[in-house]
C-alpha cells in the first residue's frame, strides 16, 4: 500500500501599518452625538432660478398667478413694393389699403380754381400730384407682424427717404388731422403760409 504524503505550505505576507486593524476603542468612551440643523421655511413658495422649490403642505391650497403681460412686437418698416395711389393719403398695397398716418385728404366736394379759369375737383389735382411723386419707386410702411394683408391699416410710409405723410402735407396736397405730430402740424402751417398745392387754389374744403 502506497501513502500519499500531502504537504500543506502556508504563506505569510508582512502587514503595512496602513492595512492594520483598528484599535479598539476605550472600554467606557461614548461615541459623539450627530449635530442635527432644523431648517425654518417661509410659508410662501420660493421659486427662483438657482434656489431649492420648496414644494407646499399636503392639502395646501395652490394660487395661479396671472401670467405675465407680454407687448406686441414694435411696428417695423415693411417692403411693400410697388404701390397704388387711391387717394392722395391712401395707398393700395399687398398688405391692405394703407392710411397715411397724421393726414386727412380734402372734402369730395371742393373744387380748386385754376388760372385758366378751370375748376376741376381738388382731390383730382392732390391724387395727381401724389402719383407722380410716388411714381414707380418701391414704398415701405410700419406694419405690425400680426396685422392681416386685408386689412385696412394707418401707418408711416416712406419712398426712399421721404415720409410721405410729411411730404404730402408739406407741399399742400392734404392737411394734418388731430392725431398728426407737431411735425405735421407746422408743415401745414407753411404750406398754407406759402399758398402751395391746394392752398393755392381752393376754393371750398
Amino acid at each position: 500500500m502506497r501513502w500519499l504524503l500531502m504537504v500543506g505550505v502556508v504563506f505569510v505576507t508582512a502587514c503595512s501599518p496602513q492595512d492594520a486593524p483598528p484599535e479598539e476603542e476605550e472600554a467606557g468612551s461614548t461615541p459623539p452625538e450627530p449635530i442635527v440643523i432644523i431648517e425654518t421655511l417661509p410659508d410662501v413658495r420660493q421659486v427662483i432660478p438657482g434656489s431649492a422649490v420648496h414644494a407646499p403642505e399636503p392639502g395646501a391650497t395652490l394660487e395661479r398667478l396671472p401670467a405675465p403681460v407680454v407687448a406686441p412686437p414694435p411696428p417695423r418698416p415693411v417692403n411693400l413694393g410697388i404701390v397704388v395711389v387711391e387717394e392722395v393719403n391712401r395707398l393700395r398695397t399687398r398688405r391692405g389699403m394703407v392710411t397715411l398716418a397724421g393726414t386727412q385728404r380734402v372734402a369730395a366736394d371742393a373744387v380748386c380754381r385754376l388760372d385758366d379759369g378751370r375748376t376741376p375737383a381738388c382731390e383730382v389735382l392732390a391724387r395727381t400730384a401724389m402719383r407722380r411723386f410716388v411714381g414707380r419707386r418701391s414704398v415701405s410702411c410700419t406694419l405690425g407682424l400680426r396685422e392681416d394683408a386685408g386689412d385696412d391699416h394707418t401707418a408711416v410710409c416712406t419712398a426712399g427717404d421721404n415720409d410721405l405723410s410729411l411730404w404730402v402735407v408739406a407741399q399742400g396736397w392734404a392737411f394734418a388731422d388731430g392725431t398728426a405730430s407737431p411735425e405735421l402740424r407746422a408743415a401745414e402751417t407753411t404750406a398754407r403760409a406759402e399758398q402751395r398745392g391746394l392752398w393755392a387754389s381752393i376754393t371750398a374744403r
